[in-house]
Parts: C-alpha cells; sequence; structure tokens
C-alpha cells in the first residue's frame, strides 16, 4: 500500500516539470497522509491541469451521510472489477504529484519507517484514479493511489508500492479515450520505474501525522 508521501517541490517547479497549467498553489509537505488535500495532474480535453484534490476517493454513487471508507488506494489486480473504481479506472485516471513516498518494515517493532525517491532527485508520477462527488450545490474531487505487487527494491520493506507512471507514459496515461483495460494496466504495471528510486531508513517519529518536517526524510542509521 501507500499510506504517506511527501511533496515539497515547489508548483511551479512542478508546472514546468510536467508542461501543466497551475490550478493549486499547495505548500510543501513531507508527511502527507490519507485525507489530505494534495497536488493532482489530471488532463481536461487537451489540457494538463495540476489540481487540488482530497486524497481518499470518494464514489460518485455514495450517499450523503452514510459511513464512508477512506479509499486511499487500489490494487492494479482488481481496479476493474470494484465498483468503487471502474469507471474512473477507464475515464478518469491522474498522476499523485510526489517527491518520494514512505513504505514500512513490519518485521520491526516499531515498524520502522523508509523513504523512496529518485536518485536524480526528480519529481515522481504516482499512477491515481479520480471521481467528483455530487450532493445537491455541493461537489468534491478526490482520488487514490494505484498499488502493484512489490519489485526487489520494495520488498525488502513491503509486500505493495504505489505503480509510478515514466515519463515516456503519462500521455498516454491521461488519455480517456484509452479505455481497453488491459493496456492501461500495462502502463501502471512498470516496474522499471523504479530504476533510479533509492531507499533508506527515516525515523519513526514521522508515524504521527502531526510530525511534517525536513527530518521525515533523513537517512538514519538502524
Amino acid at each position: 500500500m501507500c499510506g504517506r508521501y511527501a511533496l515539497y517541490s515547489s508548483p511551479e517547479h512542478l508546472a514546468k516539470y510536467f508542461e501543466a497549467s497551475l490550478q493549486y498553489r499547495y505548500g510543501k509537505s513531507y508527511n502527507i497522509a490519507p485525507t489530505a488535500t494534495i497536488a493532482v495532474l489530471i488532463q481536461l480535453e487537451q489540457e494538463r491541469l495540476i489540481v487540488p484534490m482530497r486524497w481518499g476517493l470518494i464514489p460518485a454513487w455514495h450517499k450523503e451521510g452514510s459511513k464512508l471508507t477512506v479509499l486511499n488506494n487500489a490494487k492494479i489486480e482488481t481496479i476493474e472489477s470494484r465498483p468503487s473504481f471502474r469507471s474512473a479506472f477507464k475515464r478518469r485516471r491522474c498522476m499523485i504529484l510526489a517527491d518520494g513516498f514512505y513504505e514500512w518494515d513490519a518485521s520491526l517493532k516499531p515498524k520502522q519507517p523508509h523513504y523512496f525517491h529518485r536518485k536524480d532527485s526528480h519529481p515522481v508520477a504516482l499512477a491515481g484514479i479520480w471521481e467528483r462527488w455530487v450532493s445537491g450545490e455541493n461537489a468534491v474531487d478526490s482520488c487514490c493511489i494505484i498499488t502493484e505487487d512489490a519489485n526487489a527494491i520494495v520488498s525488502k520493506v513491503h509486500d505493495r508500492m504505489p505503480a509510478i507512471i515514466k515519463p515516456d507514459d503519462v500521455n498516454a496515461w491521461l488519455d480517456p479515450e484509452l479505455q481497453e483495460t488491459e493496456q492501461i494496466k500495462k502502463l501502471a504495471s512498470k516496474r522499471g520505474a523504479y530504476e533510479g528510486i533509492v531507499e533508506y531508513p527515516v525515523t519513526s517519529k514521522m508515524n504521527r501525522v502531526a510530525y511534517d518536517n525536513a527530518h521525515c526524510i533523513e537517512r538514519i542509521t538502524k
């Protein structure tokens, strides 16, 4: 799964890097958790936009006042068969923009967080889907991160990992005209996107969402 990540690159840098129009000037955060408002890259018609969304997908059919499960992750293996995800998977794909993300080694007590980021310090584009929930005059755009089985790098720490969209696949991933399930899955299930990713243990203080500063991403010695 992917339950925390960091984004500290400036909004202007992200807009330039992803060739997108900036619609959301977020503040940097080293410890982003589900239900937060986050920066997401979408395509509307022919324009790429960086917009704010709630992390934790709200299905369009959700009834106001009923219990809401926080859907922060969606498994690539079953995404097309889940009622909460299948329509968005075909028509409303997005990328959650990050500088890096965390996974926890549960074999240690307490669980040890590890930070994953690109060697070249460029942002990573985590595969996602988004949905618009409407109730009367209120509307909420929300999203979740797609995960897959861990590769050799991540499996040392956790059995799942976020799917990363490679730069060459960004246009296809965001294209709502592409709706063939297996083609879409192949874009997300590219473990080669982890080439150039490094990982190391970080402070367990970041287990608390309230702990949010640059120390979250500093390497520690076990």
